[in-house]
């Protein structure tokens, strides 16, 4: 279907499917969007533990008998496409892992489905979900899905008819569009990913005898500065922890460094990695995360 006739039929077609699609900062000051929320281990790690674990699944079209019995429908076209390969690039394993992840991300996975010329299905192509808006013609009801193709140098945009893609959405407020996981629970991986770049900065910069020098009179500006420059080069990062410091001329150094036990740091990390595995509700002993568990727990879970 060309986009520009539909647009032309109703101009004033009305959106449905809203992605959460840009950076949105949070309260934190961590701006998040789906790039970055997969760069967090956490949620990296329940993402994976899904869609693999689903891709991993059979995925097999049976047929029923007269009798009542089920056979694999070896014969049929969907069985190759779903069991094997849905087109020519993809196994079913990575179709099926895009598509929970686009899920688990994005709240939304959109296939597009070609057919032959005797109007089987021979074909399945994931589509980038990020580009695809829906919209319902107001003269006629329909939901069509508009695919914009800019992204590629093209100002190019298609819409597809309703049983011309494959819409699978997640946890949906109208029944079209799946709401973004993302989107919803930014601030809470935002704060997340604020603490672990508080922890990469602490260890950075961080000295193990970071404090305030104590020296009696007024320093030069060239005794300052060289002072300065030794105890960042010297004294400063990982690689220089438990230097011993060597100073000169009366000076005195007093640590003032709270530690990260003090300032409840771990313990605040750990609730923001249950916080999210609660999100997409994974088990925490599935994401190597063994603190609570025993035998005879993980055995019933």
């Amino acid at each position: 279907m060309d986009f520009s006739q539909v647009w032309q039929s109703d101009s004033a077609s009305e959106d449905f499917l809203k992605l959460f699609n840009g950076a949105a900062e949070t309260a934190s000051g961590v701006s998040v969007t789906f790039n970055t929320a997969l760069r967090h281990s956490t949620v990296y790690a329940c993402n994976r533990v899904l869609s693999e674990s689903i891709a991993s699944l059979p995925l097999v079209l049976y047929k029923e008998e007269k009798d009542g019995t089920r056979i694999k429908a070896k014969e049929h076209p969907l069985y190759k496409l779903l069991n094997s390969n849905p087109n020519s690039e993809q196994t079913t394993m990575q179709w099926r892992e895009n598509m929970i992840t686009n899920l688990n991300l994005r709240g939304n996975h959109f296939t597009q489905i070609i057919r032959n010329g005797a109007g089987q299905v021979s074909q399945l192509w994931s589509l980038d979900t990020t580009r695809m808006t829906a919209k319902r013609l107001q003269s006629t009801g329909e939901i069509v899905f508009i695919y914009d193709y800019s992204a590629d140098g093209s100002s190019k945009q298609v819409a597809f008819k309703f049983n011309e893609v494959l819409n699978i959405a997640g946890l949906s407020l109208d029944g079209i569009s799946g709401i973004s996981p993302i989107g919803y629970e930014r601030e809470s991986i935002g704060l997340s990913i604020a603490m672990e770049e508080f922890g990469n900065k602490y260890f950075k910069n961080g000295a193990t005898s970071s404090g305030a020098f104590s020296i009696e009179g007024e320093l030069s500006t060239e005794a300052y500065d060289r002072m300065k420059k030794d105890f960042e080069t010297s004294y400063s990062g990982m690689k220089n922890a438990h230097k011993p410091m060597i100073l000169e001329g009366g000076a005195k150094f007093n640590p003032i460094t709270l530690n990260n036990k003090d300032s409840q740091f771990l313990e605040a990390r750990r609730y923001q990695k249950e916080d999210i595995a609660m999100i997409f509700r994974v088990p925490l002993h599935m994401l190597n995360d063994l603190t609570k568990a025993n035998y005879n727990s993980l055995e019933q879970l």
